[in-house]
């Protein structure tokens, strides 16, 4: 009898874990829009927008912390444009941009500093051409965030990139032309930090080279470089990075079986197969400091929309879902502390929530002791190429962070930001993707603060 009350028992906690960590069905916004994009500010705050079936009016809704979606005015925005993507600061701020419009060549990026009772045009791209492909914030640090169109003059002239260091304040322009063949592709851009973004491309002309391609920076727009997916098809329909600034995922369309995988900050790209059709997937998203990702393809159902790793890509399962026929356009994620929150919208309106927790991972306990105090060592080896060792004591369990720096200063690389129990810790540090150079680790937590620096040398 007691065997089979503990094996109830258990059997109750997991299937209560497993309630918690599957979609649920929060309802359907407007009947007669079509939505393409979800940003998320926190795990109650959540900004989407679409447009009319007919094309003729811009649709964005709003939920609030207490549940309640609610439209949002679009009276300041030019109306026959189709808003291609949203990116939300907080509950009042956010940026949605347009392709261009059928009366006239023009497309803009628009700004609300109160909940959309007004928005204004930051940035206006003249030409027949210009469409906004996506913008993104990052979520570590969201002073810093991108926008990026295609060439507004059209084929051959640069397409247009735009980044922010002051939460959308202002923007600074960047004129691109890597390829008269390549323009941008929608929903495509990840931000991890400061200096490091990556943008998908789309090949909108024939070319002798039919391999996907990948826009990146790794010093905050100074350069852009280039890297190819070995894969043929036209468009990188999404790609998404660890904090870490090394590990991501990509895919293509036409490679249904195929996705892609980066080790090294997405200079190459590795194969990998998958039999759930992730070359349909529209999105792809990383849980910070963990080794969970999700995708979801776009499938119009009744399931198989969704998929979870935990092991970072190594194995998937498909999710339990509603049971409803719609395509998924759309996800994005929220983390804080060990608990995160992602959203979905479908194309018709449908929004998805799943709420689940996460404890920090790739740090490993040397052994079973406590110490007494908080210590930070010096990383071994050093100098070193390109791994080394960073170890550290935390006398209680507490949120802290362990943060790599520049010379300059600047932000490079998160490797822990999250909660920890109580121990003596080591984390490995892989600066495969950084250049040679000095550069500074820093720990933080429960008031606690150290910095060391260290030599990679290649």
């Amino acid at each position: 009898m007691k065997l089979l009350k503990i094996s109830l028992l258990l059997f109750l906690l997991l299937f209560t874990l497993s309630l918690k960590s599957q979609w649920t069905f929060e309802g359907r916004l407007d009947n007669n829009g079509l939505f393409n994009y979800i940003s998320v500010v926190d795990s109650g705050t959540v900004w989407t927008v679409g447009e009319a079936w007919s094309g003729d009016s811009s649709i964005i809704y709003r939920r609030s912390p207490g549940g309640l979606w609610k439209s949002i005015p679009t009276n300041s925005i030019i109306h026959n444009h189709e808003l291609t993507c949203i990116a939300a600061i907080d509950s009042l701020t956010a940026f949605v941009a347009t392709g261009n419009g059928n009366n006239n060549g023009y497309s803009y990026l628009y700004k609300t500093t109160n909940a959309g009772l007004n928005w204004f045009a930051q940035i206006t791209l003249a030409g027949n051409r210009g469409y906004f492909n996506d913008i993104r914030f990052s979520k570590k640090n969201p002073a810093y965030g991108y926008a990026w169109s295609d060439p507004p003059q059209g084929n051959g002239s640069p397409f247009k990139i735009f980044k922010t260091t002051n939460y959308g304040v202002n923007w600074i322009e960047y004129s691109i032309q890597i390829d008269t063949h390549y323009v941008g592709y929608a929903v495509s851009i990840c931000v991890t930090d400061s200096v490091h973004a990556w943008f998908g491309l789309f090949r909108n002309r024939t070319s002798s080279d039919p391999n996907g391609k990948v826009l990146y920076t790794t010093n905050g727009g100074l350069d852009f470089l280039v890297a190819t997916i070995p894969a043929s098809g036209e468009s990188v329909n999404t790609l998404e990075f660890k904090h870490d600034n090394s590990f991501g995922f990509a895919t293509i369309d036409f490679q249904y079986n195929n996705y892609y995988k980066s080790t090294n900050g997405g200079i190459s790209w590795i194969s990998q197969f998958s039999s759930y059709g992730f070359g349909s997937a529209m999105r792809v998203i990383s849980i910070p400091n963990s080794n969970i990702w999700y995708v979801s393809t776009n499938f119009t159902g009744p399931t198989n929309r969704f998929f979870k790793s935990t092991n970072d890509g190594t194995t998937w399962v498909s999710m339990i879902e509603p049971n409803l026929y719609f395509s998924i356009e759309h996800m994005d994620a929220v983390t804080s502390d060990n608990n995160y929150v992602v959203y979905a919208v479908g194309l018709d309106g449908q929004i998805l929530r799943l709420s689940d927790t996460t404890t920090v991972i790739g740090i490993n306990p040397i052994n079973s002791e406590v110490p007494t105090t908080f210590r930070l060592y010096q990383n071994y080896p050093n100098p070193f190429n390109p791994t080394t060792m960073i170890a550290f004591d935390i006398p209680k369990d507490s949120y802290a962070s362990l943060k790599i720096f520049n010379s300059l200063g600047q932000e490079v690389v998160v490797l822990i930001d999250g909660s920890i129990k109580a121990g003596v810790y080591q984390k490995m540090f892989n600066a495969s993707a950084l250049p040679s150079g000095i550069y500074f680790y820093k720990f933080v937590s429960e008031g606690f603060s150290e910095v060391r620096k260290m030599s990679l040398i290649k």
